[in-house]
């Protein structure tokens, strides 16, 4: 194979790929390089200042490596190299007659910041007036007419994004990289045999492709080499449109490379993800996230508690505990919590029994504080044997009365129990030290209706960061919606949730509010944004959905969730005059797991649901979120509030996505009753309507939400009714109640169709830029999250 060949040619190898990867990382995490300001006096010093400098300060090309410039000429350098021919025109037009040499490395490297020191102290000695490093103070400076023929104002704006496009793990994956450098010789050998063809690449050839132009005279060399010209390359070309320009080149490529080489261009996580999320959603600083957990603490003090109650001047000694309940507590979040704070034996005084509490005890407003009391006396009994008894004589517990709202400064509270016939006690409450400070959240969740609405997908801002495909012509986007409130304790309210569910677009998506800001989303992702999982043996052969959590620095999160463990029934035999029957044998109904990849420090949590203990919690590090009760606990070590309440939602989300189901659920409970209950385990989805926190994901949706097994449904549907007339409900029977196995296993191999199984994509568009004789541009998925169901449209 001639791709063979070109491989051992080219410079791009994974370790410099994995450089190139930090670079755009680094400016990807410092946006103030991209600002308009920034940019255009970074143009002006590179041409002005740092094309002069390479001319006094360096012998060659290969000289010119010993140097680093400053980071923000850096970043319009690696821009200008993107254009590899007008590169290499204006250089040679400058003062310095000759392109500079350059190769991809880390700006945070040990060995780019000596380069980087030495550059500066050169740089200084050259030009005393103008720093080394970007000096806001700077940027309006007068008009300068740049001599360069290339926009790099223009260039920049649309480099910017680049990085988003390959930020996911999967890009540092050395396997990854090689098989994205094979496919780039391939991309090479390819326009070597169709010189006139525009041709766009994915965005893992991509990634090898401006790695390669990032070491400027190595990649014209290799090119001329290669294809007999240096390969051009321009990003300008961005309509996405079905029937553009870059639609039809992507349709053409695919073909091409189909018949070159006898294999699939369109790669699993190598498509176009959209625009990068950053500076799109409300940025929220930890003082922000803080302030979501924020409650009410206050000092209470208890002062003398009188106790009166009959028969009390016999009594010999008396003693009364002061008891605290939450009814929200962090400490043990899906129960009432109860603690004794102090117990005193009190003091006969006056014809009353007296107790002087002498202990502080602090509390938070949000856990709903309350007060009781718990009295206990003695009496003396006769002399039995000469010794002194005392019998003990137990009285009811005082009510409990609440401690909040709090008030707003120092007060005494009066509070009174019983009556003066069975018993009567009366004491006086202090508060003191109040103030607030963020604590360990329990919320609940005041629930809005779903309702249908039409989202027009091509309004951006009702979606925020999703990338979105376009519908048909006369094809609506009727979705299911719904606006939750997340209140604290006191059911203030700090946030709200508003979950869509969209069959045309087959799209689940959660967007958080702080505010009337949207500040954190979510959303269905498939193959051609996560790729394949071939590495995670979690959901090797099963049906898996993920959704991509992004807030206004980027991803946050991934989310995959599946339903594993399934097995299949056996039905029973019903004897005859001359066999004998045999009974059922139950298959394995199966459990939900997911697992949460946190991109952002790169940590990984798997749950399990239901949970080993049996029940419906959802448990991970910084999150707990009881389905039964709708409760979620956020707690304040993990600082990501709202990131964490999208967790939630996106964990609900996906269990429904995936968790197996017949189309008639109310038919299934009935026969399930009748027929199964004395022998067989009540079916996870029977259970559904009992979590709160389900019902608010959209369980009473299941028809209209873009489930698996919704859509399954759906197209089996209509397969047979077409096929036989038979309806789905024959075709998904329950099956002699052995459980939910058997019609489950349909659906498992009828999923095996839509990628679902070995994430092998199902329809994509490319991405990337184009590469042809002086023109190029971006390539896209055209479809995006919709692929499954155009497939069942089409």
């Amino acid at each position: 194979m001639e791709y063979e060949r070109i491989i051992n040619k080219i410079y791009p190898k994974c370790e410099q790929v994995q450089d190139h990867l930090s670079f755009l990382r680094y400016f990807d995490e410092h946006p103030q390089y991209h600002q308009e300001d920034v940019v255009k006096r970074a143009i002006q010093r590179y041409e002005l200042f740092w094309i002069p400098f390479i001319l006094n300060n360096s012998r060659d090309t290969e000289n010119d490596l010993q140097f680093s410039p400053p980071l923000d000429i850096h970043w319009v350098w690696h821009v200008h190299m993107l254009a590899p021919q007008v590169y290499k025109t204006d250089l040679e037009s400058s003062v310095l007659r000759r392109m500079i040499g350059h190769r991809p490395s880390d700006p945070n490297s040990h060995n780019d910041k000596i380069k980087r020191e030495r550059t500066a102290s050169l740089w200084r000695r050259s030009y005393p007036d103008e720093p080394f490093e970007m000096d806001q103070s700077q940027q309006n400076r007068t008009f300068f007419r740049t001599a360069l023929t290339y926009d790099l104002f223009m260039a920049s704006g649309r480099q910017k994004n680049f990085f988003y496009q390959v930020s996911l793990p999967h890009y540092r994956d050395n396997d990854f990289l090689w098989s994205s450098i094979r496919r780039y010789a391939m991309f090479l050998q390819l326009k070597k045999m169709f010189p006139d063809a525009f041709l766009v690449p994915c965005y893992d050839i991509d990634i090898v492709w401006h790695t390669h132009q990032a070491n400027p005279i190595e990649y014209v060399k290799e090119t001329m080499e290669i294809i007999g010209e240096s390969l051009n390359h321009d990003d300008n070309v961005e309509d996405r449109a079905v029937g553009s320009k870059l639609a039809n080149a992507s349709q053409s490529t695919i073909k091409l490379w189909k018949e070159t080489f006898g294999e699939e261009f369109r790669k699993p996580g190598c498509m176009y993800r959209g625009l990068s999320p950053r500076g799109q959603l409300l940025q929220l600083s930890t003082d922000d996230q803080m302030s979501l957990l924020k409650t009410k603490i206050a000092t209470i003090k208890l002062s003398t508690i009188k106790w009166n109650f009959l028969n009390k001047n016999s009594s010999t000694r008396s003693s009364i505990a002061t008891n605290i309940k939450l009814k929200n507590s962090s400490q043990n979040f899906t129960k009432t919590e109860q603690k004794t704070h102090s117990e005193v034996n009190g003091i006969l005084s006056r014809g009353s029994w007296s107790f002087s509490p002498k202990n502080l005890i602090e509390i938070e407003e949000c856990n709903l504080p309350n007060i009781g009391f718990r009295i206990d006396s003695w009496e003396a009994n006769p002399l039995i044997f000469c010794f002194d008894t005392e019998r003990n004589k137990s009285h009811i517990a005082t009510a409990f009365s609440p401690l909040y709202p709090f008030p707003p400064n120092k007060e005494l509270k009066q509070l009174e129990f019983g009556d003066n016939k069975k018993g009567h006690l009366k004491t006086q409450i202090e508060f003191s030290g109040l103030s607030s400070r963020p604590t360990d959240m329990v919320f609940g969740i005041q629930p809005g209706s779903f309702s249908n609405c039409i989202i027009p997908e091509t309004v951006q801002t009702l979606w925020g960061p999703i990338p979105l495909e376009t519908l048909p012509k006369g094809v609506d986007n009727i979705c299911r919606a719904v606006t939750h409130d997340i209140v604290n304790g006191m059911e203030e309210k700090v946030m709200s949730v508003y979950l869509i569910h969209s069959l045309p677009l087959s799209l689940s998506a959660v967007q958080v509010y702080v505010g009337d800001k949207m500040a954190v989303v979510a959303h269905t992702i498939e193959t051609d944004t996560l790729g394949n999982l071939e590495l995670d043996p979690t959901f090797q052969g099963i049906p898996w959905r993920a959704m991509v959590i992004k807030d206004n620095e980027g991803d946050y999160g991934i989310c995959v969730g599946a339903w594993k463990g399934l097995t299949k029934g056996v039905p029973r035999v019903k004897g005859t005059q001359h066999t004998t029957g045999k009974p059922a044998q139950p298959g394995d109904q199966g459990y939900f797991t997911m697992v949460f990849y946190n991109l952002r420090i790169g940590t990984v949590e798997t749950i399990t649901l239901p949970s080993d203990s049996g029940k419906n919690l959802v448990e991970m590090e910084n999150l707990s979120v009881d389905w039964d009760e709708g409760h979620i606990l956020a707690k304040k070590q993990g600082k990501n509030v709202a990131q964490n309440i999208c967790l939630a939602f996106a964990t609900s989300t996906l269990y429904l996505l995936v968790q197996p189901r017949p189309e008639d659920v109310e038919s299934a409970e009935i026969r399930w009753k009748t027929e199964g209950s004395l022998t067989y385990t009540r079916p996870p989805f029977l259970k559904n309507a009992a979590m709160v926190f389900l019902l608010y994901s959209g369980w009473n949706e299941r028809c209209k939400i873009p489930s698996n097994s919704t859509l399954v449904i759906d197209r089996k549907g209509k397969r047979v009714s077409a096929d036989s007339g038979l309806g789905i409900v024959e075709l998904l029977e329950y099956g002699e109640m052995v459980d939910a196995g058997n019609w489950i296993w349909d659906i498992l191999e009828l999923a095996e169709d839509y990628g679902w199984m070995d994430g092998s994509d199902t329809f994509a568009g490319c991405g990337g830029c184009g590469g042809g004789t002086g023109d190029g541009g971006e390539g896209g998925d055209f479809l995006g999250d919709g692929v499954i169901f155009r497939d069942l449209e089409g």
